[in-house]
């Protein structure tokens, strides 16, 4: 079985998943899923609220007794296939669930940011605690649909909220969808792939997916919520395509360009962020696209090639040794592929080689373990 398809522990046989509200979506995941736990949850409407909150309260206390909980946000307008109003409505956490004064609190806080349809809903569940991640994960890259896992997340704070709400720590990894486990070397960006492709397969490849997630300091994986990415409606229906062309393109130059040099000592080219040289000091890290050749000049006399010759003779000076990568055209003539990923400079020696992307950040490339294509796979 492909690995990077079905998840092998998954349920085969299943009806087609419908979504609802956010607790109706998680509470129709809860069966299906078996790489993570949704929390126990109670939901229920303003209008059931407003007709008997004693009768709500008294279920509440049933359900999760004395326990902290958090109340959330369920609005029927909120997570939609066109439109997820994130961050439109509240949601409060660690509320006191042994004080009804402070439930009642946190309820009504959360129906006051509603837009007065009664059949809106709450949310509630007990508090995780004990968290060591928690993130966020696309199952494409949500500006422009490009076939990526993205991963943000915060393995620093211990809250839940950071990542969906812009605060504190946000780290990110890519990983291409059709990377398989073994190229991907972190286990827990591994165990967080997994997870969302069990999700993709439950709830249908055809909905791109963000996916709200925590995991606790004992290695366990919850689910927070789970909705459809809104903005699907907008990618091109060919960028898919498009990268994996530009993707093929990226992998044979980079194999082609670490191979041995003729003149240059070592087995083969790597790319490094320092050399034995550093063109930066040359360049300057935000170089505009003349700067290569007007600092360098010819390859036959560059200061690199020139300050090695005691040491290599004259074989620099028929090498040259800098690569520009992701710069603009100097020519309309050039190919699409070239277009995209075009060479100013040959690659460098053994040691190292400084590559500079068109936005003047510093690119690093592949290491002698692992190997490029590894690299690229896993984002």
């Amino acid at each position: 079985m492909d690995e990077s398809v079905t998840p092998p522990s998954t349920p085969l046989k299943r009806s087609r998943f419908r979504f609802g509200t956010k607790a109706e979506t998680l509470e129709a995941l809860r069966p299906w899923v078996t790489r993570a736990t949704i929390l126990e949850a109670m939901h229920f409407s303003v209008s059931e609220w407003r007709g008997d909150p004693g009768s709500v309260l008294e279920s509440l206390g049933s359900r999760f007794g004395r326990v902290r909980v958090v109340v959330r946000s369920s609005a029927t307008a909120e997570d939609g296939a066109q439109d997820s109003h994130a961050g439109r409505y509240r949601s409060l956490l660690d509320v006191d669930g042994a004080s009804e004064r402070a439930v009642i609190d946190a309820v009504e806080h959360v129906i006051a940011s509603f837009d007065g349809n009664a059949a809106d809903q709450v949310l509630v569940q007990p508090m995780l605690t004990g968290i060591a991640v928690s993130g966020v994960i696309t199952t494409r890259v949500v500006q422009d649909g490009a076939p990526y896992y993205v991963l943000n997340y915060d393995d620093e704070s211990g809250r839940t909220d950071t990542i969906t709400g812009g605060t504190g720590v946000n780290k990110t990894v890519l990983v291409h969808r059709r990377a398989i486990r073994s190229v991907i070397q972190s286990p827990r960006v591994a165990r967080w792939v997994e997870l969302a492709r069990e999700l993709e397969f439950v709830c249908g490849e055809d909905h791109p997916l963000d996916i709200e997630f925590a995991e606790t300091h004992d290695g366990r994986l919850f689910i927070l919520q789970v909705r459809r990415i809104g903005a699907a409606r907008r990618w091109r229906k060919d960028v898919a395509t498009r990268i994996s062309e530009a993707q093929q393109y990226v992998e044979g130059f980079l194999e082609e360009r670490s191979r041995r040099r003729p003149g240059l000592v070592g087995s083969r080219s790597i790319f490094g962020t320092m050399p034995d040289w550093n063109p930066a000091e040359i360049l300057g890290t935000s170089p505009r696209p003349p700067s290569p050749s007007l600092s360098i000049g010819d390859s036959s006399q560059t200061t690199p090639g020139v300050s090695r010759e005691p040491k290599w003779a004259t074989a620099t000076r028929e090498v040259r040794l800098l690569v520009q990568i992701g710069a603009p055209m100097a020519s309309t003539s050039e190919t699409a592929s070239t277009r995209s990923f075009r060479e100013a400079w040959m690659t460098t020696s053994e040691t190292a080689l400084s590559m500079h992307g068109s936005n003047g950040s510093t690119l690093s490339g592949a290491s002698r373990q692992g190997g490029v294509r590894d690299r690229l796979h896993s984002g």
